[in-house]
């Protein structure tokens, strides 16, 4: 069998997982969605958390059934490391747009920032965790009446803008830079969901009175997966160009998070045919309800343990029958105190469960 003939063998055997890709700068996030469809074969190919052209690293691109996934890994936390290039803002907010305003640094205030160690600066990025909303950029995909931002702002309109719910968990400076391109710094910031750098990189400059831009963005990590983990561009063309796909990562590293539950062969076949489940007290709990279970911990994503009262809600467990990962499990308590599994999202088919 050929390279070829045997690439396009895998391509008929797949039905879905993960691929990390490395994305380069002028590459587009649709476009490495675009190879993705033409290496697997397939055309249920999307990618969680659309990295700006300009902008590198982490896009994690989901493949087939795994699509079934990004609901949840959208809402992921985000960290990225952002050179914020100090003298200048645009209108995008990066440099590919055009200069709006400028502050030319004179060498004596220059020299006065390096005296201090750059402390407006490392303060300026210190205090961005303490902001609570954010005004989209122009030039964003957040829509008003059904419009992305950048439309209007391609067309010259002007459209009113509302600040939305943003949280930074950490702003680092990594370093500073004085050269002869004038005065620079690198910073890391782990953000929650819908949170824009290069509107944080505006607001340090902004915050200082240097005024700056968003220079380069690299993403390195989302939620459980790394830059480390990714695959490069030369990686995925090369694959693409020999017609053998790059091996993908099993959809439920994306829930590497969440509380686990194991089922009987039964249970994960009544849990697809989508009947809710009597679950015994010791299969979930350890066997003591009013403790925190061992297993599921009736726990957020983030595994922080909840108590009994708030055990009532519904707690999202990852299921996994003899055959492995099941799907998603909707684990609650009824008002007998029987605890109860209902399917939340399934991705296992039931002719494939083991019996």
């Amino acid at each position: 069998m050929s390279a070829a003939d045997a690439g396009s063998a895998t391509r008929k055997t797949v039905t879905g997982g993960i691929l990390l890709v490395n994305k380069p700068a002028g590459v587009t996030s649709f476009l490495v969605v675009s190879k993705a469809r033409q290496l697997y074969g397939l055309r249920r190919v999307g990618h969680c958390g659309t990295l700006d052209p300009f902008a590198t690293g982490l896009l994690p691109i989901v493949i087939g059934r795994a699509t079934r996934a990004v609901a949840y890994m959208d809402n992921y936390d985000k960290t990225y490391v952002v050179r914020i290039r100090f003298g200048s803002e645009t209108d995008t907010m990066d440099p590919t747009g055009t200069i709006t305003r400028e502050r030319e640094l004179t060498d004596t205030e220059l020299s006065e920032l390096e005296a201090a160690d750059y402390a407006p600066i490392r303060a300026a990025i210190s205090s961005l965790t303490e902001l609570t909303e954010q005004l989209p950029p122009l030039y964003s995909a957040v829509k008003v009446d059904g419009q992305p931002l950048y439309k209007y702002a391609r067309a010259g309109k002007t459209v009113e803008r509302r600040s939305r719910p943003m949280k930074v968990f950490r702003a680092d400076t990594l370093g500073i830079v004085r050269d002869e391109t004038g005065l620079y710094a690198d910073a890391h910031i782990h953000c929650a969901k819908g949170t824009y750098i290069r509107a944080l990189a505006e607001t340090a400059g902004r915050t200082t009175g240097l005024l700056a831009h968003a220079e380069a963005l690299r993403r390195v990590q989302t939620g459980p997966f790394t830059l480390a983990e990714a695959h490069s561009w030369n990686e995925l063309t090369d694959a693409l160009a020999a017609k053998l796909p790059l091996p993908l990562l099993p959809v439920e590293q994306a829930f590497a998070g969440y509380p686990c539950l194991n089922l009987t062969a039964e249970q994960a076949r009544r849990l697809v045919q989508g009947q809710v489940i009597d679950l015994p007290a010791d299969q979930a709990t350890g066997g003591n309800i009013d403790s925190v279970p061992p297993v599921c911990g009736f726990a957020d994503p983030a595994g922080v343990a909840d108590d009994r009262a708030k055990a009532a809600k519904p707690c999202i467990v990852t299921v996994f029958g003899p055959s492995g990962f099941t799907g998603l499990g909707r684990l609650s308590i009824n008002e007998g105190g029987q605890l109860q599994l209902a399917a939340e999202r399934i991705f296992a088919d039931l002719e494939n469960l083991d019996e």
